[in-house]
């Protein structure tokens, strides 16, 4: 019967009974040394697989596991490197008011250091002046790992993406968790604020306001589409490796 239980929440969460098995085996261990822990079921799908990844690769090319650490070791400080000499020049594009350029570099920064929470946040910030803000909720969310956590201005700039969308519920349940994590931000209890105003409005006012916000699309900022936005993104890598550092 705990077996069927098992298989029925692997169907409902999407995740396969392997990673289920391996979050609930980090949840007993936490429990045992009395540690509270909320497993990130997608981040531990993306573990899995990339361990398996690994284990095939070594197989097919026989390269000794110490040596493969070592080389991307090795690769991982170039890409940290070269993200960490592209982030001042996003920050200037941004305060110089071309959103577009601050997105592709902040994009590159990712592409080169996604664990880092301060990249995702800036190009929050630039899809966010460029009215992207479905794009904005997505790449907010890459730093909240589950409710109540992850970094304030991550739930700040989500919220502030999801008010734009209309979605008030949701804007003001970010904001909230933003409010409890810096208290004192009066840009936040400011947002707050208005939330709370539009969400007393009239259906029609409501809906007269959002439309009024002109949320965008990819293909709205670049006439390519995604293909013209990854073509840029991958150009700037390249130009990023040659003035940093391959």
């Amino acid at each position: 019967m705990a077996s069927s239980n098992l298989q029925d929440k692997s169907d409902e969460s999407g995740y396969s009974q392997e990673v289920l098995d391996f979050a609930a085996g980090l949840s007993k261990s936490a429990e045992s040394e009395g540690v509270g822990f909320t497993p990130n079921l997608g981040a531990l799908s993306d573990f899995l697989a990339m361990m398996k990844a690994d284990a095939e690769e070594l197989k097919r090319t026989g390269e000794d596991p110490r040596v493969k650490m070592m080389r991307e070791k090795m690769e991982w400080a170039r890409q940290d490197t070269r993200s960490a000499g592209l982030k001042p020049i996003g920050n200037e594009a941004f305060s110089k008011g071309d959103f577009k350029e601050a997105l592709i570099i902040y994009s590159v920064c990712i592409r080169e250091s996604a664990q880092e929470d301060l990249y995702w946040l800036n190009l929050t910030a630039a899809a966010l002046k460029l009215k992207l803000y479905d794009f904005a909720v997505r790449s907010a969310s890459k730093c909240i790992p589950g409710p109540n956590t992850g970094p304030a201005k991550a739930h700040f700039r989500r919220g502030q993406a999801y008010r734009y969308l209309g979605n008030f519920d949701k804007a003001l349940q970010d904001l909230q968790v933003a409010h409890q994590l810096e208290p004192r931000d009066p840009l936040i209890q400011a947002e707050i604020t208005e939330v709370k105003r539009l969400t007393a409005l009239e259906d029609e006012s409501k809906q007269a306001w959002i439309a009024g916000q002109g949320a965008r699309g990819i293909n709205d900022i670049f006439e390519g589409g995604t293909e013209e936005y990854e073509r840029l993104v991958e150009a700037k890598l390249e130009w990023a490796k040659v003035e940093f550092g391959e």
